[in-house]
C-alpha cells in the first residue's frame, strides 16, 4: 500500500500544484516576484466567476423542497413505495447534522478551484438492544434479546482534494481498483475509537512518527495567512497521519505509515454495500483524464493577462498625473523639495540639453482599455459565463425578449455541467442512502416517518405504508429496481418565461377532475416563492385527516363505485 501511495503521490504532484495556483487566483493573491510594474493590481474575475457558477448550480438544485424523486425501473416495485422512499431520503437529508447543502456547495467549489471534488459518505449506526422476535428481525423463531446496529444518521463530508490519492491513470473512481485518503487525526480521538473496538487493540501505540501538514494550513501559509499550522507531529499527544486505503468495499487503515490499525479483509467486519465510500466529480476535462478543468483553470491565462494589463494602465495613468523629469546635473542645481513626482521620480544624467525638463512619452490608455475589453470577452467565451447571464448589460442594445433568448442560450454548457453533477454525486448518493436505510432503519422508525397501518372498527387492517414491500426487497433488488430522478430545475429557465408556463399549465390542469388541486396549488405557491403554504390553504386536523384517509381507503375497495378504481386510493 505504501508503494501505491508513493506512485499516486508522484502522479498527483503536478495536478496539486496547478490546484494551489488556482487557489491563489481565487484568493486574489500574487507572488511578490510576479510584480512587473510599479502598480501590482489583481482583478478578481476568478473569484467572481467561481462564486457565480456555484450560485447557479446550488439555486437550481435547491429550487425544489424535495431534492430527489424515485421511479420504478421494474414492475416488481410499486409507485407508492417509490413515494415513501422519497420521503425517507429527504428525511435523512434534512437532518441538521448532515449539512447536505453546505457539503454540496463545497464539492462544487472544490471542482471549480481544484478541478476535482470528492464526497465522503457512509451511514453511522448505533447499537440498540432489541427482541429477536420483532418483525424486522431477519431470523424467525429466535427468542430473547440481541444487540443490533440501527440507523443513526448519514455522514457527509467533503475532504480536501489534496488529501485524496487515486489510482494513477483511472478516469473515474468507479473505474479505479483502489484509492487512498490521507488525514491528520487527533491521537486521543483514535484511542477512543480503539476502545470501542473500532481498531485493532494495541496497534495504534506501535505507530512511528511521520510528519504531515494539512493542505488547508499549507495553502493559507502560502498566501501569508497563519503560520501553516495543523501539522501531524505524531507525538501521541498531538496528531498522527492516517491513511485509509480503500479497495472495493474493504478498508485498510495505516497509522504513521508503520502500523495497520484496521483491516476489514481479515476482520469480522461487514464491508460497505458499495465500492468506496467516496464519490468523485468533475465538470470539464480531457478524454480519459481523472483531473478535470474547473472554471478558474479555464480562465487562468486570461486572468493573468488581465492583471498585467490593468497594472500597465494604472502605471500609465500615474505617469499622466505625476510627470517624470530629466535633470542634467552638469548645467545647474535645482530645489528638490519643489518637485513632486511619484511614479518615476527624476532621471539624472548628462548632456540632456536642458537643466530640468519633462520626459516625453505616448499616452496609451485608450488602447489598453480596448485590450481589457477583449480579454473580458475572452473570459466569458471560455467559461460560458456571459455578462448578460450574470445580471450585466450586453455589449450592444438588445430587446427584452432578445436578452432572454441570449440568457437561455448562454447557459447550455453550465446546464450540461449541472447534469453531470447529478450523475456523479446526486443520483449515486440517493441510491446509497436508500440501501443504508434498508440495512439499518428499524421498522418502527419507518412507520414513524411514513405512518402506521390503521385498524378499522370491524377489525380490518388498512395498509398505510409499504413497509412489508420495502423490507421484503434485498439490497441488489433495491439497486436495480429504483431509478433516481433529481428534481433539479434548468438554470436556463428565466423567471418570467417559467412563471408564464406554470400559469398556463395550472389553468389547464385545474380543470381536470383527476388532478389533486390542493397539491397543484401548493406547487404554484412554491414556484411563486411562498414557503408557508399551510397558512394559505385550509388544513384538516390530525384526526380529520386520518378519518378522511381511512374513508377514502374503504371507498376505494368497494366495487361499482363510479370514478374509482380498485386498490387505488385518491390523494388528499
Amino acid at each position: 500500500w505504501m508503494e501505491r501511495y508513493k506512485a499516486s503521490e508522484s502522479y498527483c504532484t503536478d495536478f496539486f500544484e496547478a490546484g494551489r495556483k488556482n487557489y491563489n487566483l481565487y484568493k486574489s493573491y500574487q507572488e511578490s516576484d510576479a510584480k512587473v510594474y510599479k502598480h501590482n493590481i489583481f482583478v478578481p474575475y476568478s473569484f467572481a466567476y467561481c462564486e457565480d457558477m456555484i450560485a447557479y448550480f446550488m439555486l437550481s438544485i435547491m429550487a425544489s423542497p424535495v431534492t430527489f424523486s424515485f421511479e420504478p425501473r421494474m414492475k416488481a416495485i410499486s409507485l407508492q413505495l417509490c413515494n415513501e422512499i422519497q420521503q425517507l431520503v429527504n428525511w435523512v437529508l434534512t437532518e441538521e447534522s448532515v449539512e447536505f447543502v453546505l457539503e454540496l456547495e463545497e464539492i462544487i467549489k472544490s471542482v471549480n478551484i481544484f478541478n476535482v471534488g470528492y464526497l465522503l459518505n457512509y451511514p453511522t449506526v448505533e447499537q440498540k438492544r432489541i427482541a429477536t422476535g420483532e418483525s424486522d428481525w431477519p431470523v424467525a423463531g429466535m427468542e430473547g434479546w440481541s444487540v443490533k446496529n440501527v440507523f443513526s444518521r448519514y455522514h457527509l463530508n467533503t475532504p480536501h482534494p489534496h488529501d485524496i490519492y487515486p489510482e494513477p491513470q483511472a478516469k473515474r473512481l468507479s473505474r479505479a481498483n483502489w484509492v487512498i485518503k490521507a488525514a491528520s487525526e487527533n491521537f486521543s480521538n483514535l484511542k477512543k475509537i480503539e476502545a470501542k473496538e473500532g481498531y485493532i487493540p494495541g496497534k495504534l501505540d506501535m505507530a512511528r512518527g511521520y510528519t504531515r501538514q494539512s493542505p488547508v494550513g499549507e495553502m493559507l501559509s502560502g498566501i501569508g495567512l497563519g503560520s501553516g499550522g495543523d501539522w501531524a507531529f505524531n507525538t501521541k499527544t498531538n496528531k498522527i497521519e492516517i491513511l485509509d486505503c480503500m479497495s472495493g468495499s474493504d478498508v485498510i487503515t495505516i497509522a504513521g505509515r508503520s502500523a495497520i490499525i484496521q483491516d476489514t479483509t481479515k476482520e469480522n467486519i461487514k464491508p460497505s454495500s458499495f465500492d468506496f465510500p467516496l464519490l468523485d466529480c468533475r465538470t470539464t476535462g480531457g478524454l480519459g483524464e481523472f483531473f478535470g478543468m474547473g472554471v478558474i483553470e479555464q480562465i487562468k491565462p486570461t486572468q493573468l493577462e488581465m492583471n498585467l494589463l490593468r497594472s500597465q494602465r494604472r502605471d500609465n495613468i500615474s505617469l499622466i498625473l505625476n510627470k517624470v523629469f530629466t535633470y542634467d546635473i552638469s548645467i545647474g542645481e535645482i530645489d528638490w523639495a519643489s518637485l513632486i513626482s511619484a511614479p518615476g521620480n527624476i532621471i539624472i544624467g548628462k548632456n540632456i540639453k536642458e537643466c530640468l525638463s519633462e520626459l516625453e512619452y505616448t499616452d496609451v490608455t485608450g488602447s489598453a482599455f480596448k485590450e481589457s475589453e477583449d480579454l473580458k470577452y475572452d473570459m466569458q467565451n471560455i467559461s460560458a459565463m456571459w455578462d448578460y447571464a450574470r445580471g450585466g448589460t450586453p455589449r450592444r442594445r438588445e430587446t427584452a425578449t432578445g436578452i432572454i433568448r441570449l440568457q437561455q442560450a448562454a447557459q447550455s454548457r453550465n446546464e450540461w455541467q449541472l447534469r453531470k453533477i447529478d450523475a456523479y454525486i446526486l443520483q449515486p448518493l440517493a441510491k446509497r442512502i436508500v440501501v443504508a436505510l434498508r440495512e439499518y432503519l428499524p421498522r418502527e422508525d419507518y412507520e414513524a416517518i411514513i405512518g402506521k397501518d390503521q385498524v378499522l372498527p370491524n377489525g380490518q387492517v388498512v395498509k398505510w405504508n409499504r413497509a412489508d414491500e420495502f423490507y421484503g426487497l434485498d439490497l441488489d433488488q433495491l439497486k436495480r429496481m429504483l431509478q433516481v430522478q433529481p428534481l433539479t430545475e434548468s438554470i436556463v429557465s428565466i423567471k418570467e418565461v417559467e412563471l408564464n408556463a406554470m400559469l398556463q399549465a395550472f389553468d389547464r390542469l385545474v380543470q381536470l377532475p383527476e388532478v389533486n388541486r390542493t397539491a397543484l396549488i401548493k406547487q404554484l405557491l412554491y414556484k411563486l416563492g411562498n414557503k408557508d403554504v399551510n397558512s394559505i390553504l385550509p388544513q384538516l386536523s390530525e384526526g380529520g385527516q386520518e378519518g378522511l384517509s381511512v374513508g377514502l381507503k374503504e371507498l376505494a375497495g368497494q366495487e361499482g363505485l363510479p370514478g374509482m378504481k380498485p386498490d387505488v386510493v385518491p390523494t388528499i
